[in-house]
This record gives C-alpha cells, structure tokens and sequence, in this order.
C-alpha cells in the first residue's frame, strides 16, 4: 500500500518524461558527491596488540579514527583536556559496545597546558611493561609500548572568513600558536621511549594539518636562527648571521630588507594565510624530524647482555632510514572542521555567530556535495597508519598454479609511505612553488625547530607566572574569609 502511494505522489510531482533528466541529475550529484570525498584507503592492517596516542580524539575525525582502528583491535589511549565531562565516558562505552573492543581508554592531557602535557608523559613514560626480561639484573627495563602517535588537534580550521575583531583575532592566533607548541612538545616527550623501542617495531607519527598549507607558500617568512652558544664571543652575542634559507630560496636571496617586512604583513592580511602558516610550520617541522630520526638510525648506542651487572653498551651501525616513521596529512575540505568553523557555525569554535549558523544550514546541500564528511576525511590518516614503511618486508603470495607463472610476468608495485613527506588524497604530494625549496632546505626545518624550542620554554614561563598569579590569588581570598570569620566571632564575643 505505502509503494502504491509513493508512486502516485511521484508521478503526480514529476511526469514520466522527467524520469531520464532526474536519474541523469541524481548520478551527476552522486558523482560529484563521491569525487568530492577523495580517494578510498586501499590498505588495511590488523592494529591488534598495538597502542595508538590520539589527540584531538573527541573532534569528528578523531571519532572516527577511534573507531576505525578499534574496529581492527587497536588499543588507543584518547587525549582529553577533562575526564570531568560526561560526554567523554559516553563516547568510550559507545566505542566499546560498537567495536567490541574493551582497550579504549581516555586520558587528561590538555593541549592548551604545558604542564598537563608533561604530566601525561611522565604517567605514560613510568609504565613499565610485564614481561620475561623486566626483571632480569642488568638488563635495562623496556620503554612502554607504543606504535602510533597520532595529531590530530590540529586539523580543526581557526577563525572565519569575515570579521575583523582584533581581540577575537588574537585570542585565535594564540590557539594556532598553542596548537603547535603541543605538538612539538608532546613529540619531544614521548621521542625517548620511541628511540628506546627495538629496531624491529613499525613506529608512526602521523600529524594532521589544514588544507590551506598551499596558501602561506608565497608569503612564508622562514624563522632567522638565533646564534647558537659556540657563536658567543667574549660572552657577548655575535652579529646575527643572515639565515640558511636566504642563500637557497631565490625570492628571499633577491630581496631588500623591506620585503621581508612586506610578506609578514601579506601572511597577517587574511585567515587563510594564516591558517596556512600554521599548517606550513607542522610540515617542515616533521620533515626536519624524519631527517633527525635517520641520522638517530644510522649510529646509536645500544645496550647488550652480559656478564656483569650493568649491561655493556656498544656502538651499533643501523640501517640508513628509522623504524620511526614520520608523515604529515592533510585530509581535505571537511563539513564540521572546515567549513563550519569558517563560517563560525559551530558553538565549540571561538566567536560562534548566530548568523554563520544559519548561513551553515542554507548552504548545507552545497556543502554536502563538495565537502568531505568525517570518514571521507580520515581515509588518508588509515592510509598512512595501514599502508607499509621501506623497511617493511612483504611476502609475495604463491602462485595458484605452475601455468600462472610467467617469465614476463611484474611484480606487482606496493606504494610504500616514505618519512617526512606530505600525504594528500592517499598520495604522497608536493608544496606548490617555492615550497618545494622550504620543504628540502634542511637550515629552515632547522630554524623552525629551534623556534618552537623557544616558544615552549616562553609558553611555560607564562604559565608559570600566571599560576602563582592564580594561587595569590587564592591565598588572599583564603586571608580574607578568614579575617572576616575572625571579625564575626569578636563581634559575637561583644
């Protein structure tokens, strides 16, 4: 009955004629729809007996990621700012339910806070894994488990397309600046245990950025290196070098000093140049990280059992490249992390608007045709954590039968993921113009590294000195209730 009246209502609001155009109209929309998500992940991998760090868990990508990898036996410990929020505890009891998987766990780390990120990893470095060797004299004790350290905190888009508030502005480049400081600073932290890991474990660190990254390109500005402590003479500094980068990279070796002035002032103009700024700084920085890491691969001390107490420590040549991959993604346009915080739709994102929701919710079917949803989002993060590293060994399968070998027959290719690179729509992918020289210039992946050294220790500087501000605060709050207490009970004694 209810297909007859489906197809009464139909045939009285479109006309048999119109059915070929409409089916036309709707494989049309469809594929757009399909394009616009981008590329499938081809790879899969059994994550079981693997640990996994996310930050950014509880955004859409994040949940997505937690599924999709807990759905293959992964155990994840999800970053959260407080377990305080119901909402957290209701998400992990769904994943579990989902997935069957009981290894999902949340833990506090805020990102905004340098102290709370250095008293996750200590928590995390202190766990001493169970094992045959732990206790055996002389044999240094195992750093924990951990396969895949994934950052995604950093992919939620910051601030709209209109508006010039400059306090808002601000407190938004601050987030950008927090963001990236979290990240070096958790990499930096947890870089020891991954080190100490056995040469034989495939170790990922995959960092999620924006899509603007191509935008910040012809306005970069690299950081100037500040002389290092072997350039001091006589305790004082000596002139500043001009950077590494200006001899490599042709606009900025052509250039006056003015010029330099002119791009800041071009990077600060809109919020795609800034947001590209940021999503820039985080791909030369695990491009100088990868570099880092297989310079730590080819030489390295590594502790041998004896006879004695102590274990003899002896130089071991390693191969060129780490067990410790390294990789940047950019997923694409998203609809709730891209395109909503643009338009300040979300009540999560800074200066939320009434009319950028309403703005959001007209132009939805637009944005569902050429935006990705959150799976279509995630699909190259599981590629980069799936698909297999240069040190990895492959086994060919066997052939069926001895009439399908051939002499002329390939091997089949495998793409492998490469460390430090850009992956895009599953693919690795270059920096448009001249990004191509910031992204091989080892001086500038250099000078951004030491810049987030620097804004680490001023971040916890400021944080420090705001705390004792705070528990001041406090204090003097506590003296006068208590003197106030103290007046009451005279007053009571006259």
């Amino acid at each position: 009955m209810a297909i007859h009246i489906l197809a009464s209502w139909t045939s009285k609001a479109l006309p048999a004629s119109y059915y070929i155009p409409a089916g036309v109209l709707l494989c049309l929309l469809y594929s757009l729809q399909f394009i616009a998500n981008g590329r499938k992940n081809p790879r899969d991998r059994d994550m079981h007996g693997r640990v996994v760090i996310l930050t950014g868990a509880f955004t859409p990508l994040g949940l997505t990621l937690m599924q999709e990898l807990a759905q293959r036996g992964a155990q994840i410990i999800a970053l959260t700012p407080s377990l305080a929020d119901p909402t957290i505890e209701g998400f992990v009891s769904a994943i579990r339910e989902v997935t069957s998987n009981a290894l999902i766990y949340a833990e506090e780390c805020d990102i905004t806070s340098p102290t709370s990120i250095r008293a996750f990893c200590k928590q995390f470095l202190a766990i001493t894994p169970t094992g045959p060797s732990t206790n055996m004299p002389g044999v240094p004790k195992d750093p924990p488990r951990l396969d895949a350290l994934i950052l995604a905190h950093e992919y939620t888009h910051i601030g709209a397309g209109w508006g010039v508030n400059k306090s808002l502005r601000a407190v938004e480049e601050n987030i950008r600046l927090e963001g990236g400081l979290a990240s070096f600073l958790l990499i930096t932290l947890l870089l020891p245990c991954l080190i100490r890991a056995p040469n034989d474990r495939d170790i990922r660190i995959i960092n999620v950025v924006n899509p603007l990254y191509a935008a910040s390109v012809p306005t970069y500005v690299p950081p100037t290196p500040l002389p290092k402590p072997s350039e001091m003479k006589d305790g004082t500094p000596a002139p500043p070098q001009p950077p590494a980068e200006n001899i490599t990279v042709p606009e900025l070796a052509e250039s006056k000093g003015s010029f330099r002035a002119q791009l800041e002032k071009l990077a600060l103009a809109s919020v795609s140049s800034l947001e590209g700024h940021r999503s820039l700084r985080s791909i030369l920085l695990v491009r100088h990280l990868q570099r880092v890491l297989d310079a730590l691969a080819s030489q390295s001390n590594k502790p041998v059992l004896g006879t004695n107490k102590e274990a003899e420590v002896i130089s071991v040549k390693k191969q060129a490249t780490s067990n410790i991959t390294a990789v940047t993604v950019a997923p694409g346009f998203s609809r709730v992390q891209t395109v909503g915080p643009y338009l300040r739709a979300r009540k999560e994102s800074v200066g939320f608007s009434t009319i950028g929701f309403y703005l959001y919710v007209l132009i939805y079917p637009g944005i569902c045709l050429f935006a990705k949803h959150s799976l279509g989002a995630a699909q190259t993060v599981l590629y980069t954590l799936f698909a297999p590293t240069l040190r990895t060994r492959i086994s060919e399968p066997s052939p069926k039968s001895k009439d399908d070998t051939r002499d002329d027959a390939k091997p089949e290719f495998i793409p492998r993921i490469q460390g430090g690179l850009l992956y895009r729509e599953c693919a690795p992918t270059q920096l448009p113009g001249r990004g191509v020289a910031l992204f091989e210039t080892e001086g500038i992946g250099r000078a951004v590294w030491e810049e987030l050294e620097r804004g680490v220790e001023v971040w916890e500087r400021s944080e420090g000195e705001v705390l004792k501000e705070m528990a001041k605060e406090v204090e003097k709050e506590a003296k006068d209730v208590k003197g106030k207490g103290k007046e009451k009970e005279s007053a009571k004694d006259k």
